[in-house]
Parts: C-alpha cells; sequence; structure tokens
C-alpha cells in the first residue's frame, strides 16, 4: 500500500504540502476496503504510541 501511494502522490510532482494530501486521499478513495484499512490503522495509533514509549522509542513493529 505504501509503495502505491508514494507512487502516485510522487508522479503527480507535489507543488506543495497540501497537495501530497490530497493525492493520498483521493488514492485511499480507489482502493477497494480503504476505509476499513483506514480505521485500522487510526485505531491502532494508541497501540502503536504506547509500544514506541515501553521501547524508548526504538524499532517495535516485530512485537505487534
Amino acid at each position: 500500500m505504501w509503495d502505491l501511494m508514494t507512487s502516485n502522490v510522487f508522479h503527480q510532482n507535489p507543488r506543495d504540502l497540501e497537495h501530497p494530501r490530497a493525492v493520498i486521499e483521493t488514492e485511499f478513495d480507489k482502493v477497494d476496503g480503504a476505509k476499513n484499512l483506514w480505521a485500522t490503522i487510526v485505531y491502532s495509533i494508541p497501540e502503536r504510541c504506547q509500544r514506541c514509549i515501553e521501547q524508548n522509542g526504538k524499532h517495535f513493529e516485530q512485537i505487534l
């Protein structure tokens, strides 16, 4: 997903900081299940923040 989004954003030559955000939102709307994916990401943020704190800012993805 990340590769798809970054290639689509950079393909459009972002003009300013708001342009990439608009492109990402548009691309997410095109992807089936993007709303569910987005909800999953958003709801995982508190847990990820807590894990980051527990690991003193070091890598923690392997323990999720």
